[in-house]
């Protein structure tokens, strides 16, 4: 098996997937969202036909499992939210993909163990943007 390269999030929209590393199985049915571990190697199972997205990434947090089903609020509407990531994505609205899927993970509620130090470089883009735009006049917020 290969190693995935990436933390991953699994969002599955339709169907279901199971997934097995080592001796656990977790069945991922539309409307969850599943956390992979860089690293880590896994076997998939299709347990009936559907699609999901996956939000590949890096970071310096420290996770506590390889995989992980993350928790959301019943009634959540994890669906409209992917797909606007999904297609902000497409189109290079970089921004806007990354609202949508701070909005699914701060649904989640997962406790990030993170030791950063300093400005994180996740935001290092933001304040790039803010920087060039801050004294442009035609910015519309």
């Amino acid at each position: 098996m290969e190693k995935r390269r990436s933390h991953g999030f699994i969002i599955k929209l339709a169907g279901k997937t199971e997934y097995r590393l080592g001796g656990n199985t977790w069945l991922l049915e539309a409307g969850q969202v599943l956390f992979v571990a860089k690293g880590s190697s896994y076997e998939i199972q299709e347990v009936s036909p559907g699609y999901s997205y996956v939000v590949n990434f890096e970071c310096t947090g420290q996770w506590d499992q390889a995989l992980q089903k993350l928790q959301l609020p019943k009634n959540f509407e994890l669906r409209s939210l992917a797909d606007k990531l999904y297609h902000c994505w497409q189109n290079g609205e970089v921004y806007n993909a990354l609202s949508a899927l701070y909005k699914i993970l701060e649904a989640t509620q997962v406790p990030l163990h993170s030791q950063h130090k300093g400005t994180s470089r996740l935001l290092e883009p933001v304040l790039d943007y803010i920087r060039d735009n801050l004294t442009n006049p035609d910015l519309e917020m």
